[in-house]
């Protein structure tokens, strides 16, 4: 896709808080167009991969559930204490790095996995080796453990990984859809939040969450010359990395920028509360409660 193609794309596919009903409605023909795209080309090829997928729904009622993404507020956690409610019954899902990063402060094996970014399937060549090796390490870890990585169909057929299970990723921000991972999820494309409707679609009872720190944009900036950017952080990394607001993207305005990220807390919106629970007592996320009896923190 050229360069002009794709910053059509980008302004078609997002919400913009001064959209009116003709613009809604353009997005959605647009969306529709491209939904027949997206079965024509990856989900009635692998078909067969999704009904796998449906034999996976509720076999996990009755059961918790952890869900760890890469913030820095799992910094707060006692891994051993995961590690012992593990031994008792909770099932613990890693969000990307999550699987091969955990390892330098505790051996802790996953239950499952949740990867969507291309680089886990060799889709970003132009990344430094550093990170190339990062993403690859995680793939390594994942089959080293046997950990089942739930994955978007798109890219089932470059997946590296041994065991795995697919999820509709063909997002559609217009449907309140979390919880069904066979049909299209009601959110812009974070990896995060698709490990949160994965882990309904399995059905447990609760799900703590911790690591979905939403808080970057209290790290923008911007220099003499009207560069913007903002510091992202990891619970892995000691230092921030300064990021640029994306060029050429929609959001590369401080004002777009910040809609998006309003966005983000916006879609937690569609979430059960009732069967998520925050472990970040900080978190500005407070869509969930925060109240809870574990014994997780250092």
């Amino acid at each position: 896709m050229n360069h002009l193609a794709q910053k059509i794309e980008d302004k078609l596919m997002a919400l913009s808080p001064s959209d009116g009903v003709s613009d809604v409605l353009i997005k959605k023909s647009y969306l529709a167009v491209k939904r027949v795209n997206y079965l024509r080309q990856f989900r009635w090829p692998q078909r067969q991969l999704l009904k796998e997928t449906r034999g996976m729904r509720d076999t996990k009622k009755e059961k918790n559930a952890f869900v760890f993404a890469g913030g820095p507020s799992l910094r707060k956690l006692d891994f051993s204490k995961i590690q012992s409610l593990q031994h008792r019954g909770f099932d613990v899902i890693g969000v990307n790095s999550f699987i091969s990063k955990i390892k330098n402060t505790l051996d802790l094996k996953l239950d499952y996995a949740v990867f969507s970014d291309p680089v886990h399937f060799g889709l970003r060549t132009e990344l430094p080796e550093r990170l190339k090796a990062q993403f690859e390490g995680d793939v390594v870890q994942a089959n080293k453990d046997g950990v089942k990585a739930f994955i978007p169909l798109r890219y089932a057929s470059h997946s590296q990984f041994e065991r795995f299970a697919c999820f509709d990723d063909f997002g559609n921000i217009y449907s309140d859809n979390v919880e069904d991972i066979t049909r299209p999820l009601g959110y812009y494309g974070m990896t995060a939040y698709r490990a949160l409707s994965v882990a309904l679609y399995l059905g447990y009872d609760k799900i703590y969450f911790c690591g979905i720190d939403n808080d970057y944009f209290k790290q923008i900036k911007a220099d003499k010359e009207n560069i913007a950017y903002f510091e992202d952080e990891h619970f892995y990394k000691e230092k921030r990395t300064r990021r640029k607001l994306s060029e050429g993207s929609v959001y590369n305005t401080v004002d777009q920028f910040l809609y998006n990220c309003a966005l983000t807390f916006f879609f937690l919106n569609k979430f059960p509360e009732n069967r998520l629970v925050n472990l970040d007592p900080d978190s500005l996320v407070t869509q969930f409660s925060k109240e809870h009896g574990l014994d997780v923190y250092l």
